[in-house]
């Protein structure tokens, strides 16, 4: 979900939940927005209405996490503390799957 942050720094804003850091930064409107795609995330910022909403107006209608998505979120963090990037936020499952694998297969290599 796109949300909105309703405060405006110069720099943007960075918010941290649960290992996922999410950078809000200047749109071509120039609001700051981030994807945020963990539905609890995007739920608990849009609970601060003088500091969040959705960007594109709508109502709230979060979906219920699932286990998938959840690992997906997981393995995001995991890639981008071990590489210094974020993968892509669209990355699929499977995709961020390999990553990761190719990863610890690289780390366990130096390690012997």
């Amino acid at each position: 979900m796109l949300i909105e942050c309703l405060i405006r720094r110069k720099a943007g804003s960075t918010v941290e939940m649960d290992g996922n850091v999410y950078k809000f930064q200047p749109d071509e409107s120039g609001a700051h927005v981030c994807y945020v795609a963990v539905p609890s995330h995007a739920k608990r910022l849009l609970d601060i209405p003088h500091g969040y909403r959705r960007a594109d107006g709508k109502q709230i209608e979060l979906l219920p996490p699932d286990t998938d998505e959840q690992e997906r979120m997981a393995l995001l963090g995991n890639i981008e503390k071990a590489t210094g990037k974020r993968p892509h936020h669209k990355t699929g499952l499977e995709k961020l799957r390999a990553i990761w694998a190719e990863l610890e297969a690289a780390a366990n290599k130096e390690a012997e």
